[in-house]
Parts: structure tokens; sequence; C-alpha cells
């Protein structure tokens, strides 16, 4: 990127993140830059009244007398200026303090819901999840580091422009030498951070990859599969291969550029000798006071001090906004189309018409010329061998995607223009990958009524009551010994660990805690016991007339009392219709007697 355009690139997101920090805390915002601004002032200032405190001791140094007005003046204003100095920055530092809380909270907030929002399809793209990594971990502390900067910026300019009149007047040449000795090593900085930031961009995946290998170590569950393979030692090996080799390429650009900063530094440090000697030639020549002569040196310092942090302030800016560019990318994703049509009354049925469906970035149909009507009242069954589209119908359902081809209709209104939160209050679901929530078990329970984002926590009895529904302990002695209250996680203080039948269980008993019109249910018994398993799809069965449900399952036996089962092979519908009546189709019979055979091979044994 040439010169002009990083410095246009700056502006833009500087400004940005600017309007960004003052959304996150208005009041004190406004209070760091004031105070950032004072302290610009006051920098400048010290530096005068330094000189008149040093003349005033020069002076009776050399007359052994003294003005007693000039010097008390003197010393109590440099008292002051340091003082004030002492308090302002105290003041900036409490409120920086404060702020960042509110700003990592602002950002936390803001990319949380962003990704709420995001269509279904942006998952499918490994890019979105390496967006997501670099915008969780960095954008809060870029954004600190762009409020400092600023801070920086705004005092180190004020206090430049303050003290640059003084050493002018003094000596144009001297000031020339200050600006060039700051000027070299930013030009050298710029091109390092944009290579190690590109750098950086291609190994995010490899990063993020590394971060899943982390997890692996900290889950309950999985330390036993560990520790009996020693798989241990396999992700060190995988993790030290991509560290090795980022290390690698991010040494090569180091090396590069650190040879020439040193080169620089040498350069720079020539040119302040420099400009000390024309100082002291320039104070002979004049005959100026001993005051006067250290405020030139503390001004040329100054300026060359604060030019130098204002270059590295901006070489810094660029690097925070290069990051800062992730945020407002991400921002940019296309979102859910919610629609605007809002259901009033309940769901009488949904309806497909001629519905194809293939994944982004995928030449295969997942669902293919998918026709059907499913109705309040009724009870579903949808089976099919692995990757016959099952779950992919339930997406569909839930308006999670577009459908590539065809129409979906919710009582004659298209999908597409239906509002979805509105639209998701008509559903409970249990999916194979349900959320084990951190949370206690009466919240992981209560969530289940949280369609609005609130919820209100059920109570000891709603529990009990809920529990023993769904059979989630067979006798009195099987009852959790535990609070409810306790947190279901095992790395958390006081936390447990539950089993995965039991999670299981809690996932459903959360499905049927606000039992809302439409029951949606992917393998929802799957690490459950069988006679737990046919208590409860008894319990979904007992249709009253008013709800839906619709149940994936590969064990057909669960489904032999539904009103309709669809079969699905390779992502069409190869028949429809009661169990009776499926009987009479090849697969489904296959699928049957394969189950039929293996339970009474169990029974047998």
């Amino acid at each position: 990127m040439k010169m002009y355009k990083k410095i246009i690139f700056i502006i833009r997101y500087v400004y940005l993140s600017i309007g960004l920090m003052y959304k996150a805390s208005k009041i004190r915002f406004l209070i760091i830059l004031v105070s950032s601004i004072f302290l610009g002032i006051l920098n400048s200032t010290i530096v005068i009244a330094y000189k008149y405190l040093i003349d005033g001791i020069s002076f009776y140094i050399k007359h052994f007398t003294i003005d007693t007005y000039i010097f008390v003046r003197a010393v109590c204003v440099y008292s002051m200026v340091k003082l004030l100095i002492r308090v302002i920055t105290q003041i900036n530092d409490y409120y920086s303090f404060q702020y960042f809380n509110e700003l990592d909270k602002f950002f936390t907030i803001n990319i949380s819901k962003k990704i709420s929002r995001l269509k279904m399809e942006s998952f499918d793209n490994s890019k979105t999840y390496n967006l997501i990594q670099m915008v969780y971990k960095d954008s809060t502390s870029k954004n600190k580091m762009m409020l400092d900067i600023v801070m920086d910026m705004i005092r180190n300019l004020i206090t430049m422009v303050s003290v640059s009149y003084i050493i002018i007047k003094f000596s144009m040449l001297c000031f020339f030498v200050c600006i060039v000795s700051s000027i070299l090593n930013i030009i050298n900085e710029f091109d390092a951070l944009e290579k190690l930031y590109n750098e950086y961009n291609k190994q995010i995946e490899s990063i993020r990859y590394i971060e899943i290998l982390k997890s692996i170590l900290t889950k309950y569950n999985w330390i036993v599969e560990t520790k009996v393979y020693s798989s241990v030692k396999i992700l060190i090996g995988k993790m030290t291969i991509i560290y090795d080799n980022n290390l690698k390429n991010n040494k090569s650009i180091k090396s590069k550029y650190f040879k020439r900063s040193i080169c620089i530094s040498v350069l720079e440090e020539i040119t302040n000798t420099v400009n000390i000697i024309l100082i002291i030639l320039r104070c002979s020549k004049l005959k100026i006071s001993i005051g006067s002569a250290i405020m030139y040196f503390q001004t040329m310092e100054l300026v060359r001090q604060s030019l130098t942090n204002l270059f590295s302030s901006v070489e810094s800016s660029y690097e925070s906004c290069l990051y800062i560019e992730k945020y407002f990318d991400l921002m940019n994703l296309k979102e859910s189309n919610e629609g605007t049509v809002n259901l009033n009354r309940k769901v009488e049925q949904i309806t497909f018409e001629n519905v194809s469906f293939r994944y982004p970035n995928s030449n295969k149909f997942a669902l293919k010329n998918f026709n059907y009507t499913f109705k309040i009242g009724k009870n579903y069954g949808i089976i099919g061998l692995n990757g016959s589209g099952k779950t992919t119908l339930t997406k569909l359902i839930l308006g999670m995607y577009d459908p590539t081809e065809g129409e979906i209709k919710v009582d004659g209104v298209l999908i597409n223009n239906v509002n979805k939160n509105n639209y998701y209050k008509y559903f409970d679901t249990v999916h194979q990958d349900f959320i084990k929530y951190p949370f206690s078990l009466r919240e992981n329970i209560s969530i289940g009524s949280s369609h609005s984002g609130e919820y209100e926590l059920i109570s000891d009895n709603g529990i009990n009551e809920i529990l023993s529904q769904i059979n989630i302990y067979n006798n009195e002695k099987d009852k959790l010994n535990f609070d409810y209250d306790n947190v279901l996680d095992k790395s958390v203080a006081g936390g447990i660990e539950l089993s995965g039948g039991e999670w299981q269980k809690v996932a459903i008993a959360r499905a049927l805690y606000n039992r809302s019109e439409i029951l949606l249910l992917d393998e929802p018994t799957s690490s459950i016991d069988s006679l737990t398993e046919e208590n409860i799809f008894n319990l979904i069965n007992k249709n009253n007339g008013e709800i839906m449900n619709i149940i994936i399952s590969h064990r057909l036996r669960n489904l032999v009392k539904v009103d309709e089962i669809i079969l699905l092979d390779h992502g069409v519908m190869v028949a429809s219709g009661s169990h009776q009546t499926l009987l009479k189709n090849e697969l489904y019979k296959k699928l049957y007697n394969s189950q039929d055979y293996n339970i009474l091979n169990d029974i047998k044994n």
C-alpha cells in the first residue's frame, strides 16, 4: 500500500474507531479527551516555568542576591504545573480504567449480537470463523490501544506545536534536524507492520486450529480418552509444528527490518548530536542565560520526542486500523432476512413446494424436489440413512437457510417474509449437538422459555415435575443429589458434571418446559437408556391436536406410533405414510427389520 493510501486508510479508521469509542461510554471518553488536551498544554508550560526557576537560581549563584517576588512566583508556578500534571494524569488513569471495562463490554455485546444475526450460510465458510476469531480476540484490545494512541497523538501534537514556536524562533536549522531524525524511523516501521499484519492474516486459520487443539485438553469428558491414547503427545506435536512454522515466517520478516532499524537508530543519534552542537554554538553566540539554554535543550528534546511519539502513534494506529477494519468487515456481513410478517395466531401448516437445497460451495443437492405439508395436530417421523437430508430438512423448516429452488410457506406466507424472531416462538427444539450451557440446572431448563431473550426461573417444584415426566431418574434413590443452582460444569468452582444421557434429558426438559406449538427433535434420545427413551416418546406422542411434533430418529421403533413417517434417500423423499403403509417399501422394511433383529438378538443374549 502506497504511503498516501496508508494515510487515508488511517484517517478513515481512526475516525470510525473514535465514533465507536464515543458510543461505548460518552462521558468517560470526553473526560479522557479533555484531560489529554490539558496534559499536552501543561507539558509545554512546564518547560517555560522551569526556565524561570533555573534563571532565578543562576542569578542568585552569580550575584548572591535574589528578586524574592520573581523567584517565589517561578517556584509556585513550577510546583503548580507539576501538581496539575500529576492530578490530571491520575484523573485520566482513573477514568481510563473504568472506560476500558465499558469498551470491552461494548464490543463483546456488539460482536455477539452481530454473530447471532448472521445468515446460516456464513457459517459454512471457514473465512467467517477466521474473521470472528480475529475480531473476538483483537477488536477490544486494538480499540483500547487506539484510545491510548489517539490521546497520545493529541497530547504530543499539542506539546509539539506549543514548543515548536520556541525552537523555531531560536533556530530553524535545529527544528529541521529534529524532524528529519524522527521521520526516518517511521518509514521503516510502516513497511514492517504491514508485512507482519499480512503474515498474521495468513496464520489466523492455523492460530484458530491451535485454540481448537487446546480446548481438547480442558474438556472434562475428553480427558479420559486423551490419557488412554496418550493423544496429548499428538496434540503437542501438531501445535509445535504450527508454532515453529509461524515463528519462522515472522522471524524472516523481523530480521530484515531489525538490521534496517539499527542503521536508522545510529543515524538518529548522529542527528541528535549535531543538534546539541548547534544549540551550544547558538547559545554562545547569543550569550543567553543558563535557564534559556536549558529551555532550548528541553524544547529540542520535547519536539524530537513528541514528533517521534506522534509518528509512533500514527504507526501504531495503522496496525490497530488493520485489525479494526476486520471488525467492520464482520459488521458488514449479510444478516439473516428477518422478514416483516408477524404470525399473530398459531401456525396451522408448513408447506414445501418443489423445494431443492444445496449448501454453499457445494454442487450436490442435500434435498431434491421435496413436496410436503406439515400440519398442526400431527406427529411426524423423518428417517433415512446418514446423509439422506434429514437434518437439512429441519433447518429449512426453521428458516435457517433459503431454499435453492422452490418455496416454503407458513400458512400461505413465504417463509422469507416471516419475522424470524416471531416465528421461532412457535418452536422448541432438541438437536444432536445441543448446547450444554455452563449454567445451573434451573437456568438450563428455564432458558427454554427465553424466546424473547428473557426468562423466568423455574421453581424447584417445576423442575421436579418436568424431570419426573421424562424420567430423568428411575426411582427415589436415583434422584439428583445436588442443588439445582449448582453450575453444570466441572471446570467452574463448585460445579458438577452430568453424564451424556443426563445432559440429553436436560435438553429435552428444556424443550418441554415451554411447550410451544411445534416440537422439533433431531435424535433426541441417542444417549438415553431404552426405558427412559420409551417413556419420553410416549409423552411426546400424546398429541392433543393443538401441537406438531417432528422427530428424527434412527431407532424406528420410536416412530411406529407417529401419524406419518417421511423416508428420505440421498435427499429425495422416496415414501411417506404410516408405519404399516411404509412396511410395503423395500428400503423402510429393510431398515426396520434390521433393527428389529438386533433388538431381539440383544434380548436373547
